[in-house]
Order: C-alpha cells, then structure tokens, then sequence
C-alpha cells in the first residue's frame, strides 16, 4: 500500500489533477481513516492556489464545530502541502437533492445546520466564499457538514477588485462577489439562500443556458426570479429567506436570536443577544442624558457659543459682487476665467501680438466636446483589460470613454486572448460579460486501468482527472502510458467552447490488436 509523508496510508484516490490530489486514507498513528489532501508545488512556486491552501488549513483550525468538516493536520514535506481532515462517510447535498425524497422537515432540519455552520464560520471572522450543494457533505442520518473552505477568507484579509476577487461558482455567487467587490458575511447568507431555496424546490433561477447568461441573471439579479412565496417551504425559512435573497447586501439580516432558539443551539455557541441589548440600551440612554445636559447649559450661557448665526444669511445676487473683498495687490477676483487667462497670455507672449492675439482667440473660442457614455465589463474569473491596446485596469471595470468605437482586449495568464470591437453611444452604458473558460476547447479521457496522459508530449498527469482537461482550440499528438503496456498515440482536434471525449481500455486494444496479429 502506497505511504505519503510517512504517516497516511492510501487507500483509494477520490481526486487528482496536475497539481492537486484528494486520498481517502488511513492515519497509521491515529489508527483512523481520513480525508487526505495534497498540494504539489514544485511547477507553482507562487500561484495563488498555494496561499488559498495554507489560508484553508489556518481558517479550518479555528473552527469546531458539529456542522463543520474538522482539519486534523497539516504539514509540508519537500514540495508537497497536506492537510488531513474527518473522515465524514457522506454524499455531497447536490446527490441529496437529485436522488433521494427527503420530507419537508428533513429539509427544514438541513437548511438550519447549514445556517447554523454558517453562523459558527462567521462568529470566527471567516467568509466561505463558495456556498453550493457540492460543498456540503450529508451523512446517513441527515447530519450535515460544511466543507471545502479552499477560498474562504478572513474578514481581515478581505479586498476588492484584484485579479483573484472573482472566485466561486456563478450560481451560487452574490451580485457584488461576481463583480469582484469587496465582501462580508452577507454575500454567504445570500449563496446559503440559493442552496435552500434549490434544496425545497429543486431549481436555482439563478442558473442560465451557458455560463455567460449565468453571470448576467446574478449581476442583474431580479428578487422576484425567486418564488419563495408560491414553494411549500415553511413559514419560518421563507421568511429568512426573503430577508437574505436580496440584490443589496446592506439589506440582507437573519435574526439568529430567533434562529437559534429554532434549531436548538446550546448555550456554548449561542450569541448573547440579550445581554449585549440591555448594555446598548444603558449606553444609549446615558448618551441622551449628557446630550440633553449640554444643550441646557449651551442655551443657558448664550456668550459661550462658539458661532453666533449672522443675521441674515441669503445672498441676492445682484448685490454679491459689492460684499466680495478686493486685494490692492491682486488682479480684482470678480475678473472671468477667460479674462485672466488673456492677460496671462499676453505677458508671456509680448513680443509677438499675433502670437498673443491667436492665444485670445482660443481662449475665446470654446471647444467642441464629444459626448461620452460608460463602459462595464465582468470576466470570469478576471483579466487585465486592454482599450486600443492601452493597459486601463483589472476586471471588473466599469469606466466612461468618449463616444466611438474602441478594441477592447482581455489579456489572463492562463487563457487565450479575447478580443471585441465596441461603440460607445452618448449617455449609453454599454455591457460586456465573458467568461474566458468558453475560448478554450477541452478534453475528458477515460482510461481504464489507467493512464499518464502527454499532450505534444507534455505530461498532464495520470488518470483519473477530476475535470476536463482545457486546451486551446486546435490540433495535438495525444500519447496515453501505462508502464505494464506499450504507449498508445493518436492526434485528435479540440474545438472552442467543446468537449472532446477519449475513452481508452489498454487490455482490450492490445488484446484485440494481438489476436488480429494472430490471424495473419
């Protein structure tokens, strides 16, 4: 059996990628089995993928609690990150919700240990950041945990508008997390009100046909896509839900008094609502006795005032210019602007009076000015935005330009380039919403027993992928290996925004190619 940093035992892979690996595995010291994860970072020194797994670990360390996955361990060894978590034996609640019929209460009980592990997370300073069914694991007995807080932030680490911002899945995302803006707790009440409502009536309106119209039902998010009030979703969640499910994030509340007293919270991590009620109360009330104390006394000793109110304070117009004080030494201030800029002209220019007189002229004349209009643009996940080949700023952008056609380019490390041509119409905003995975083609291999998959002979990894393999559009030289069978290799061609699936059995095509060998 296979041995990672000398302690973890592997017993089956759930996951693995170029860079990252999900075991179950079996602690050889604790004598338990576990959840295993490891980051390699031999090829990604300083991508941000090795922050967001350090920030999980430290994140997971301050929480414990029933309704949330615990981190046993974690550690580094050479180029390698792990962290071990409970073994939590579960199906993820999108499973839940395709394939098992679970009573109104049963989803009323799950819908509060969410928002219960949601409360314990926020109570902590941490922000999820990506609340969806694939994230929350339910047990046999309808425990449910929350899972996966690989980009969740610290309140204190949080920060808007940079090229990591725009992180999460677009369904489950709040207006201002899929605009890269900064975010608080309230953008996770928001993703937990989606999940609840999809869990009660097995729709998210938030998700569209493609991922482009995805992003434009969250960014224009409409309220009244949700149905809360025509579901069978209990009195007390539609509430809740009315209350979290809004576009502006200063509107969204839950009452976790009344919520706790629901779900029946024990006292250890209840909020102490009360208590903390009666002091601002106290405080408020000392806070109106000294104002009132102060005004008294303020009104009692008129003299100590330190403004008195002129007698009369509206100006007339017509007789402003008489009350403006004049300077011997300055130029009068009630000259125009255009004057001053004539006279300035002049005394640089006077030895040359045609010079000068042009100079008047201009000052005189005033430009023509173009009109201008706005410009919002939103990429998923981020990239530099290029206007007429001029770097502006990072995505999300929202800008105003002059009116006229511009080339807009988006520009991602890891993505094809985007182009577009755009008209900017006076006092018109003008949208752009591009989700830069749609430029890419991609790859699904199925190889059985398994395989190193080389594509023009860089290896991706070995099978099984936990997604698609994305590659530009185009033709490649696949070669597919496996140490106990000879090389297999073919070209294939990828088309943009499509999947190309590779189904590949060694045994059976060198068994089959052996016993045509045979006939001949």
């Amino acid at each position: 059996m296979n041995t990672l940093f000398k302690k973890f035992e592997i017993k089956e892979v759930l996951k693995k990628d170029d860079h990252a690996s999900v075991y179950l595995a079996h602690h050889i010291y604790l004598d338990k089995d576990i959840i295993l994860k490891v980051l390699s970072t031999d090829k990604i020194e300083n991508d941000p993928k090795v922050e967001r797994f350090k920030r999980e670990a430290k994140l997971l360390a301050k929480l414990d609690h029933p309704s949330i996955i615990k981190v046993l361990d974690f550690g580094t060894e050479d180029q390698k990150f792990y962290i071990s978590f409970e073994y939590f034996k579960s199906e993820n609640l999108r499973t839940v919700i395709n394939g098992k019929t679970l009573t109104t209460e049963q989803k009323e009980n799950l819908s509060f240990q969410l928002l219960q592990a949601l409360y314990v997370a926020h109570k902590n300073g941490i922000i999820h950041r990506d609340i969806k069914p694939e994230n929350i694991l339910i047990g046999s007995n309808l425990n449910l945990k929350l899972g996966d807080f690989g980009l969740a932030l610290a309140k204190n680490e949080n920060f808007a508008t940079s090229q990591y911002s725009v992180v999460g899945t677009p369904c489950y995302m709040s207006p201002e997390q899929m605009q890269g803006e900064s975010l608080d707790f309230t953008s996770d009440l928001f993703s937990a009100g989606v999940v609840i409502y999809e869990l009660f009536t097995e729709k998210n309106p938030l998700l569209g046909n493609d991922v482009n119209q995805t992003i434009n039902n969250v960014i224009n998010f409409d309220e009244e896509i949700f149905e809360i009030d025509k579901s069978d979703i209990p009195e007390n969640l539609k509430s809740i839900l009315r209350n979290v499910l809004r576009k502006e994030k200063s509107e969204r509340n839950i009452d976790w008094e009344n919520l706790q007293f629901e779900t029946g919270e024990t006292e250890e991590v209840k909020p102490n609502k009360k208590v903390n009620f009666r002091i601002y109360i106290t405080l408020a009330a000392i806070s109106l006795i000294v104002a009132f104390v102060i005004v008294f006394i303020m009104n009692d000793n008129p003299k100590e005032q330190l403004v008195e109110e002129p007698p009369n304070t509206f100006i007339d117009s017509s007789t402003a210019q008489n009350d403006i004080p004049s300077d011997d030494n300055n130029d009068s201030l009630q000259k125009t602007i255009t004057q001053v800029d004539q006279e300035n002209s002049f005394e640089e220019n006077k030895n040359n009076i045609k010079n000068s007189a042009e100079n008047k002229i201009e000052t005189i004349v005033p430009k023509i000015q173009k009109g201008s209009g706005s410009l919002s643009l939103v990429c998923f996940p981020w990239a530099d935005v290029y206007i007429n080949n001029q770097k502006i700023d990072t995505t999300p952008l929202t800008t105003e330009l002059e009116t006229g056609t511009y080339l807009v380019k988006l520009v991602h490390p890891d993505y094809p380039i985007y182009t577009k041509s755009i008209k900017i119409n006076d006092n018109e905003m003008t949208n752009i919403q591009v989700n830069l995975d749609t430029l890419f083609g991609y790859l699904n291999c199925r190889i059985f027993p398994w395989g190193e998959v080389f594509i023009d002979n860089q290896s991706k990894g070995n099978t099984p992928f936990s997604e698609p393999l994305r590659l530009n559009p185009g033709m490649y030289q696949l070669k597919i290996r496996n140490p106990e069978f000879d090389d297999y290799n073919t070209v294939l061609e990828i088309s943009k925004n499509d999947t190309f699936n590779f189904e590949f059995n060694f045994k059976e095509y060198f068994d089959a190619q052996k016993n045509n060998w045979n006939r001949n």
